[in-house]
């Protein structure tokens, strides 16, 4: 069990004139001990509970039952040295009014056990410095209302396993300037609805393989107000099943390693090597 230091009793030096006591039939004591180097006032209970005052001012008190203090009005402590507390069992501090706690220097606080902090009202946690969490296990964080992250300077995560997004309602996501993403293996965009890609200036699909666009039940359309290219380093094949592909608008060039030729949308001039060059 841990105790305070100075709890030793004094009066080890006390002389038979110097020293003044009281006893009682009951076992109580009161000793006045005058003796020089060990002065002290000693007051005993028959239960074993003292308090004794020492000859350098320290005062030790024992408490071998439970101990209660009233203060009807004010308590004030000022502590100019160290101020420990050790308590051996349970402790419960209730304060029915606010409480403030400043601290000058460092604070640490260190729990072995599991830690519960719960507020009624708002939370609110103001750092002036940088601030870190180390978690050793898992980490769940649940918000039943909105939930609104502002970072004013860089955003890095870091996920070293699987990462799983579920939003029950709508996505948007802004970025003022590049965006890039890059997947190591298999990377798929699946929408139930329609979905639309736009871009100001050029829009670039390249792969290291073969390329599929396909349509179920529904149309290709290739527009460009300009020139709309389709190439590739073998070859490249138009299939048209039931409904077909339509090329709205511009001119459309099909290449293979050399030119092949080209279709003029604005006229029925067809011109290239060979005149049987056509859509298959």
């Amino acid at each position: 069990m841990a105790k305070l230091d100075e709890e030793e009793q004094g009066g080890k030096k006390s002389q038979y004139l110097g020293n003044h006591t009281i006893t009682t039939e009951s076992g109580h004591m009161i000793e006045l001990d005058n003796t020089p180097g060990d002065r002290r006032i000693h007051i005993y209970h028959a239960s074993g509970t003292y308090m004794e005052i020492k000859d350098n001012g320290v005062r030790i008190t024992n408490v071998e039952g439970n101990e209660q203090q009233f203060f009807n009005k004010g308590l004030e402590q000022v502590v100019t040295g160290k101020f420990d507390i050790i308590i051996n069992g349970d402790a419960r501090m209730l304060v029915t009014g606010n409480m403030k706690q400043e601290v000058d220097g460092d604070y640490e606080l260190v729990v072995r056990g599991d830690l519960r902090m719960k507020a009624g009202g708002k939370n609110i946690v103001e750092v002036g410095g940088d601030q870190r969490v180390q978690i050793n296990g898992k980490t769940s964080h649940r918000t039943s209302g909105d939930r609104e992250t502002i970072t004013g300077g860089s955003n890095t995560e870091s996920v070293g396993q699987d990462n799983n997004q579920t939003i029950g309602g709508e996505n948007t996501q802004i970025v003022a300037s590049h965006n890039a993403t890059l997947t190591g293996g298999e990377h798929q965009v699946v929408a139930a609805g329609g979905m639309g890609l736009g871009a100001g200036l050029d829009v670039g699909i390249a792969s290291g393989a073969s390329t599929t666009v396909k349509a179920n039940g529904g149309s290709i359309t290739v527009s460009g107000s300009t020139t709309a290219s389709v190439e590739a380093g073998t070859k490249v094949e138009n299939k048209v099943g039931n409904t077909g592909i339509q090329i709205t608008s511009g001119k459309v060039r099909v290449t293979k390693i050399a030119h092949i030729g080209t279709a003029d949308l604005n006229s029925d001039a067809a011109s290239g090597p060979s005149p049987s060059t056509k859509f298959q």
